[in-house]
């Protein structure tokens, strides 16, 4: 496989794949919701003459790429679902969908995997074996895991998937870099709630309630010492609390509160630590 011909293929498709950016920048949907961006995806597959095949664990697509002979099976994959934010960048392809926007990359990740399978497409009779193009849905919301519901939908069978590639841009990093290393790169996420039931009173009168956000308050701070007093120094671990809702009325001490919050580690043992208490 000529290394010129490679690169002038991405030069030819970059107009392109920058297209499939916008679009897709512009009409964001959040996860399990993806059925725009899902018949969009599987358009720009037909067009180049591959079969797409969609609602595979919900929303999402896979299409093969087959060599010019029999050979081991590539997975290539990249996640499609945008988050619950509004968007105030100006661009000209802003978000067209209000509260919604492509802010952790899915749209780059997407239109990069249709331009990889753009180029290779046209190298097809230059390698053996096959590529398996997976785009998956509900990467943001792992309570409900798009990779897990496309695993259990046999997208790593028929062809069996040898090896899987899968990417994530980087804005700490400089265009055109490519940042790999040893070992894991990206930690294993998990998301947890926490309810609180207190009792609502007149807030002249404290005594006679349970503070909810009292309570989530002092739960806010004890999480904060789970990394730092449990886990190895040597190792790492994050622990965070993104979300704090409760309460109705200033004057009225509240009778609930909810957090969310994500774990991040890289070593199973960490994290059955950090579970635990």
């Amino acid at each position: 496989m000529n290394r010129e011909h490679v690169k002038n293929l991405v030069k030819k498709y970059e107009e392109t794949v920058i297209k499939h950016y916008q679009w897709l920048h512009a009409h964001p949907e959040l996860s399990n919701y993806e059925k725009e961006t899902s018949a969009y995806i599987a358009a720009e597959l037909r067009k180049m003459g591959l079969k797409p095949i969609e609602h595979i664990g919900g929303y999402g697509v896979i299409a093969m790429i087959e060599g010019k002979g029999p050979g081991k099976c590539v997975g290539l994959r990249a996640d499609i679902d945008a988050l619950p934010m509004t968007e105030a960048t100006n661009l000209p392809y802003a978000s067209q969908n209000p509260g919604v926007m492509h802010a952790c990359g899915h749209d780059a990740h997407a239109s990069m995997l249709l331009g990889a399978a753009l180029v290779l497409n046209e190298l097809r009779d230059s390698f053996d074996g096959s590529i398996k193009l997976i785009f998956q849905p509900s990467e943001e919301n792992s309570a409900d895991s798009g990779a897990k519901r496309m695993i259990a939908a046999g997208v790593l069978e028929n062809p069996h998937v040898d090896v899987m590639f899968g990417q994530h841009i980087d804005p700490t990093k400089n265009v055109g870099v490519i940042s790999s290393a040893p070992g894991p790169i990206s930690a294993a996420s998990d998301r947890f709630y926490i309810t609180i039931d207190g009792k609502s009173a007149h807030a002249a009168r404290p005594h006679a309630g349970v503070d909810a956000i009292a309570v989530g308050a002092q739960i806010v701070s004890t999480l904060n010492t789970i990394v730092s007093r449990n886990v190895d120094p040597t190792k790492s671990s994050v622990l965070t609390i993104g979300k704090f809702v409760g309460g109705d009325r200033y004057n009225v001490l509240a009778g609930h509160a909810e957090m969310e919050g994500t774990c991040r580690n890289y070593s199973p043992e960490v994290r059955a630590i950090v579970e635990r208490e």
